[in-house]
C-alpha cells in the first residue's frame, strides 16, 4: 500500500471524490465520516491542531484507506492524536477501509503512528461502535506491539430496528408506554384545532429554519444553551447547509396554533434515520411536543421505508419509553509503553 500523510487544509478537495466512493465500500459508512461533515468540522474546529490525514491506496491508484487526525495538546500539555470529527459534535468515528482490506489499512495505520511517536504522547480514540474496525482489528496490531490499550465504555447510543408498519411498531412497546404514547398525541392533538409537523423542503427556507430550530434548542434545556454558543452556532449553519444540498438534512417542527413549540435536527443517511439534536418550548411541556414529533418521525420513517432509527448518543429515558435498545460506544486510548 502506498502511504501519503497530508497536513493541509486543501487536502480536504483533492480527496473529496475518491472518499465518498471508499466511503460506501466500507463497513464504517456513516454520516459523520463523510467528506461533508470531516472538512466542515475542520473548517471550524481546527485551528490550533495539526492535521494528519493518511490516504493509503493500491498500485493503481485507487484509495483503499482513509485515517483522519489531528495533535492537540491538553491543558496538561500531553500531545493527544484524536480522529477528526469532533468528540463533543460526532457521535460515531472510525477508520476507513474498503471491504476486504481492514487488517492491511489498520496494520499501516499503528505504522504510521509508530512513524510519527515523536509527535504525540498518547492516542485517545472516541466513538467507537462495536463494529468498528478500530475497535476490532486495529487493537490486535497495537496489543501486539509496543504499545498498551486500555478500552472503555464512553456511551450508549439507543436505537429502533424498524418494523413494516407502525401498528407493528406501537405493538412491540410495552402496554404502558404503549397507553402512554398514544395518550400524548391525542392530547396534542385534541388540545388545538390545528396541529401540523413539518420539513424544511427548500433551501431558501433553511436559513430561518435553523435560526428557529437553536432559538428553541437553547430555550429547552439550560445546557443546550450553554452548548450552543457563537462558534457552535455557526458549525450547525454550516453543516445543515452542506447536509442539506446533499439531501441528507430532515430540519422538522411541530406547530400547535401557529406556534412553533417542538423542533428536531435529524440526518437521513443510508436508508437511516439518526435524531441528532432537538427542541422545544417549555412553555408547551404539559402537552410533550417533544415526544410527538419525535413520534411523528419514527412513523415516517416507518412509512418511507427506512430501516432504522438512531437516537444516537444519550440514555435519556425517553428514548427507552419509544423501544430503543442501547448499542454501546467505546472509547480506547493507547499509550507508549
Amino acid at each position: 500500500m502506498k502511504r501519503e500523510v497530508y497536513k493541509q487544509d486543501s487536502a480536504f478537495a483533492g480527496l473529496a471524490n475518491g472518499w465518498k466512493g471508499l466511503l460506501e465500500e466500507s463497513s464504517s459508512d456513516d454520516v459523520f465520516l463523510t467528506w461533508q461533515w470531516q472538512s466542515t468540522w475542520w473548517k471550524h474546529f481546527g485551528k490550533d491542531k495539526a492535521l494528519r490525514l493518511l490516504a493509503l491506496s493500491g498500485e493503481e491508484g485507487s484509495l483503499l484507506g482513509l485515517a483522519s487526525f489531528y495533535i492537540e495538546s491538553s491543558t496538561e500539555g500531553k500531545r493527544i492524536l484524536r480522529f477528526l470529527g469532533g468528540v463533543d459534535v460526532a457521535d460515531y468515528l472510525d477508520i476507513i477501509a474498503k471491504s476486504g482490506c481492514e487488517v492491511e489499512v489498520c496494520k499501516n495505520t499503528l505504522e504510521f503512528w509508530s512513524s510519527i511517536e515523536e509527535e504525540w504522547d498518547v492516542v485517545v480514540l472516541h466513538c467507537l461502535r462495536e463494529t468498528s474496525i478500530t475497535l476490532n482489528v486495529l487493537k490486535w496490531f497495537a496489543i501486539e506491539s509496543k504499545y498498551s490499550v486500555e478500552i472503555s465504555q464512553e456511551d450508549v447510543c439507543p436505537r429502533i430496528f424498524l418494523p413494516e408498519s407502525w401498528e407493528e411498531y406501537l405493538g412491540s412497546l410495552s402496554k404502558k408506554d404503549r397507553h402512554e404514547l398514544r395518550r400524548k398525541i391525542r392530547r396534542l392533538e385534541r388540545s388545538s384545532e390545528s396541529v401540523k409537523d413539518y420539513s424544511i423542503k427548500n433551501p431558501e427556507s433553511l436559513p430561518e429554519g435553523m435560526e428557529l430550530f437553536m432559538s428553541l434548542h437553547r430555550k429547552s434545556d439550560t445546557r443546550k444553551e450553554s452548548f450552543m454558543d457563537w462558534k457552535m452556532k455557526v458549525f450547525f449553519q454550516a453543516f445543515a447547509d452542506i447536509l442539506f444540498q446533499e439531501d441528507w438534512l430532515k430540519l422538522s417542527f411541530l406547530q400547535v396554533d401557529g406556534c412553533h413549540v417542538a423542533t428536531s435536527l435529524c440526518f437521513d443517511y443510508q436508508n437511516k434515520i439518526y435524531l441528532y439534536n432537538s427542541g422545544y418550548n417549555p412553555e408547551h411541556s404539559s402537552l410533550s411536543p417533544g415526544i410527538v414529533l419525535v413520534a411523528y418521525l419514527i412513523r415516517e420513517a416507518i412509512e418511507s421505508g427506512r430501516s432504522e432509527f438512531d437516537f444516537l448518543r444519550g440514555d435519556e429515558p425517553y428514548k427507552y419509553r419509544l423501544g430503543a435498545k442501547d448499542s454501546v460506544i467505546y472509547r480506547m486510548t493507547i499509550r507508549k509503553r
